[in-house]
């Protein structure tokens, strides 16, 4: 009889962290984080960020989670941009939030894959699809546009595919961690003369003459990307 408590601990399985004691860029399926947000598994990386699939009382989003200290305040700018969107081409944002030391964004899934891995699937898209697919991602643009932002990254893995019920597939744009808003005093000239960052073949080859990233240049993305 002594001996089993001895080896009952010994021998138990490990318990699962708790809920406050859980990091996201280690989280399991089904881990707990902030209470209300079950992992469900990993939707991709990226060089700054990891993205989970989250389940919150049985709805499907998506959490961002910076992957260090030093990426925190690039995820937090991300999520002042997306803050100030809403529409319906726009992948939706709810909340910062922080876990263990990581900034995170709570937001809606941007659909059931990416528009790149949709090509990659299905090939040529019908007259009916490249019509509905021009529309949405031109609507995004022109409400990035009129919100001053520049996305900087434009391309069809930034894009995801969905649908709501039976409805027709649409696209979502989303990944806004390049992206400027020119109406805020943290953007400084600097930034908008950085002219290499984004995804090189979708990049506007004329920016150097212009100098600056600027609509002309997103307008260019979204050609490439048509």
């Amino acid at each position: 009889e002594w001996i089993e408590p001895v080896l009952e601990p010994a021998t138990a399985p490990p318990e699962r962290a708790s809920a406050d004691e859980v990091d996201p860029l280690t989280a399991q399926k089904e881990d707990v984080l902030g209470a209300d947000l079950l992992v469900i598994g990993v939707l991709g990386q990226g060089a700054s960020s990891r993205v989970l699939e989250v389940d919150q009382s049985g709805r499907a989003l998506a959490l961002k989670v910076a992957l260090t200290a030093d990426d925190n305040e690039r995820l937090k700018a991300e999520a002042r941009v997306l803050e100030s969107l809403r529409h319906a081409r726009i992948v939706q944002f709810f909340e910062l939030r922080e876990y263990a030391g990581h900034a995170c964004i709570l937001m809606a899934k941007a659909g059931e894959q990416t528009l790149q891995r949709f090509l990659a699937r299905e090939g040529a898209v019908s007259l009916d699809y490249a019509s509905r697919f021009g529309e949405d991602l031109l609507y995004a643009l022109e409400e990035l546009e009129e919100r001053q932002i520049l996305h900087r990254d434009l391309k069809p893995a930034n894009l995801g595919v969905g649908a709501a019920a039976k409805k027709a597939h649409h696209l979502t744009l989303f990944d806004f961690s390049l992206a400027l808003d020119l109406r805020s005093d943290r953007v400084s000239t600097a930034s908008r003369a950085q002219l290499s960052v984004g995804t090189a073949v979708y990049r506007d080859p004329f920016l150097r003459l212009r100098g600056a990233w600027d609509p002309a240049a997103d307008r260019w993305s979204a050609a490439v990307t048509l």
